[in-house]
């Protein structure tokens, strides 16, 4: 069910986000977490997460006073954080993370930090993104129904940090050059890689991906064992250590041509 409602959804979702990158509609940016209450609770939509009400912050309070404002407007939103200094935000522990279904990060954060392996509480987050970011966190977002992630300064992807994303249909992160290991097993969507940059690909990093046919790393010099295990769709992997075929006596595993 969640690919599916991914896939429906995916369009209404990455157009509030994009309403909000432009300025979240009438007003632009508030400076208060009651203002941006307020906004909310007045915004039509936002009682399903294929409406989010896009909306954004640019205040200097507590992520616990930003939390508390969505809770009581009670709507699921597309948030932008961008102008903001709440780069805790993600570490801070409330259940209105359920209500976030697009999250633009803090230009000051360049360390999205680790996250629970049993999986992300954004339960509703569809897309993510964060223009400064260079480290993503172990689990970072294990777990989460996304279907965009945008991180293009990204350079050091964490070992299990988009595991579990099973509505992720493809990844894009030019400027990575390390993908840890389990980073994207069980993406059951995902049916392209492009990581022009990558270097370093971690063990198990792309396992049980079943939709995967496709993958290009031409900067790759180093590719982990198990790296493409259990997929059954995937020709080819053509990287700048070799290219890497189907291994004729175990058809779940591959070694370098």
């Amino acid at each position: 069910m969640k690919k599916n409602r991914g896939i429906l959804f995916g369009s209404a979702v990455l157009v509030a986000a994009a309403i909000c990158m432009a300025g979240c509609g009438k007003g632009g940016a508030v400076s208060s977490a009651k203002k941006l209450e307020a906004r909310l609770a007045a915004a039509s939509g936002g009682a399903t997460w294929d409406d989010p009400v896009p909306a954004a912050y640019r205040g200097k309070e507590t992520p616990a006073a930003v939390y508390a404002a969505l809770e009581n407007a009670g709507k699921y939103v597309s948030l932008d954080l961008s102008a903001s200094s709440l780069t805790s935000f993600l570490t801070y522990d409330s259940d209105a993370k359920k209500l976030i279904v697009s999250l633009t990060l803090p230009d000051a954060l360049t360390a999205i930090p680790a996250g629970d392996r049993e999986g992300s509480a954004f339960t509703s987050l569809k897309t993510i993104s964060a223009a400064k970011a260079t480290t993503v966190g172990d689990y970072a977002f294990a777990r989460c129904p996304l279907i965009d992630v945008s991180l293009p300064a990204a350079t050091d992807i964490g070992g299990g940090a988009f595991s579990g994303c099973d509505a992720l249909t493809s990844v894009s992160l030019p400027a990575a050059t390390s993908i840890g290991e389990s980073a994207f097993e069980e993406c059951d969507a995902l049916t392209g890689v492009n990581l022009p940059a990558a270097t370093s690909i971690g063990e198990w990093a792309f396992e049980e991906c079943d939709a995967l046919t496709g993958v290009n790393l031409p900067a790759a010099t180093s590719i982990g064992e198990w790296a493409f295990e259990n997929i059954g769709n995937l020709a080819d992997v053509y990287s700048g250590a070799g290219t890497y075929v189907r291994d004729n006596g175990n058809d779940e595993t591959w070694k370098k041509q």
